[in-house]
């Protein structure tokens, strides 16, 4: 048998497992009237996994049954975009996938006419557009575009400007449900609307027209399931193991699962020291976290780094010698740092103990990566 976890590349649709609330979210929006979903995670958490499952044909038929002949799906991957790639030639490739899927003779004339004037004339792009997205609501039809990564349309040479930002948006609120959009990227919805308008000060933000969906942690029902791959070969101390390491974060979770799967492949004879492969394990994914968790710490705001030190610092305030005062202390600044900690809560990073009035992280590996990280933000601070 072929490992069953993947540490890495997005998830096969056929192995997917959890987040029913997240698509939950998304396929009933999509119905009422066409509604468009951010989904707002930090990186490695399975955005793009869930964009893939979403194009997964058989998926689609038993979120939409018979109502699926009446959806287009396209998919975007914004940052394999040309920086050259005009509006025109963005537009003309997505209703490429409509007149592939629909073999509509008016709406594939509609199509090759907009290809031809726009690429003589770019500026009628808007109004040609506005009109084709019309023509696909009066067939009965809903353009449901995927981006992943849309947040690299901010560092596009056309894309992010805001004649095309703005237009955007106001062709998927005004489209009566035709165009549809769920997209993912790193940030939250206010942080892109801050990143994409500059020194605009004017008009709507670009991107409050969609609702937000995090993106975080499996739950502890999908940690169970994503084990129960391992078919039995993972005894009780093993699970423990990985799920003290990960938390619930699913790319550490995949990754000390692949690990030790080779582990139990062999016979018990040949199986290395548990405390060897324990320790070897440990340093594995202390690399692996530096990696990803490093680029997710430059798009936090301070506020939010704050916020998780704090937590960290208490944590582990019999290694920090802390004293009870300074323990009274750090939970007086929590409460100046509320959304933080919600936002880190939905993100998975921190659970909350009610019983004890304190919050923890429950990923070993991530705490002691955030406990390293707090002396550098201490001696920049």
């Amino acid at each position: 048998m072929p490992n069953p976890f993947n540490p890495g590349n997005p998830v096969n649709p056929d192995l997917f497992i959890g987040r029913e609330e997240e698509l939950s979210q998304i396929v009933s929006r999509l119905k009422a009237y066409g509604q468009s979903t951010l989904l707002s995670g930090d990186l490695c958490v399975g955005k793009t996994s869930l964009l893939l499952y979403l194009m997964d044909n058989k998926v689609q038929n038993e979120f939409f049954g018979d109502e699926k002949e009446h959806y287009v799906f396209s998919f975007i991957d914004a940052q394999t975009l040309d920086d050259e790639l005009q509006p025109y030639q963005f537009w003309g490739n997505l209703f490429q996938s409509v007149e592939e899927f629909q073999q509509n003779e008016s709406l594939s004339k509609a199509i090759n006419e907009m290809r031809e004037e726009t690429r003589k004339e770019p500026f009628t792009t808007n109004r040609f557009v506005r009109n084709l997205i019309k023509k696909i609501g009066d067939e009965g039809m809903r353009l449901v575009l995927i981006i992943d990564e849309l947040d690299s349309f901010l560092e596009h040479s056309h894309f992010s400007k805001a004649g095309f930002l703005g237009n955007l948006r106001s062709l998927t609120m005004n489209s009566n449900g035709a165009l549809a959009i769920v997209a993912a990227c790193c940030f939250p919805i206010f942080q892109l609307d801050k990143m994409s308008r500059g020194n605009i000060t004017v008009g709507s933000p670009f991107f409050n027209f969609m609702s937000q969906v995090t993106v975080g942690a499996f739950s502890e029902g999908e940690v169970e399931c994503l084990l129960k791959r391992a078919k039995g070969k993972f005894n009780k101390e093993a699970k423990e193991f990985i799920k003290e390491l990960a938390g619930g974060h699913p790319l550490l979770l995949q990754s000390i699962a692949y690990e030790l799967w080779y582990e139990f492949e062999k016979d018990t004879s040949e199986r290395r020291d548990p405390v060897v492969l324990g320790n070897e394990v440990r340093q594995s994914m202390k690399d692996k976290t530096f990696l990803f968790m490093e680029d997710n710490w430059r798009k936090w705001t301070k506020y939010k780094k704050m916020a998780i030190i704090y937590v960290a610092t208490i944590q582990n305030s019999h290694g920090n010698n802390l004293e009870d005062s300074d323990i009274e202390k750090y939970r007086e600044e929590f409460t100046q740092l509320k959304p933080e900690l919600r936002d880190l809560q939905n993100q998975g990073y921190i659970k909350e103990d009610i019983d004890n009035e304190r919050y923890f992280i429950p990923s070993q590996i991530i705490l002691e990566w955030i406990i390293e990280k707090s002396r550098e933000f201490q001696q920049e601070e």
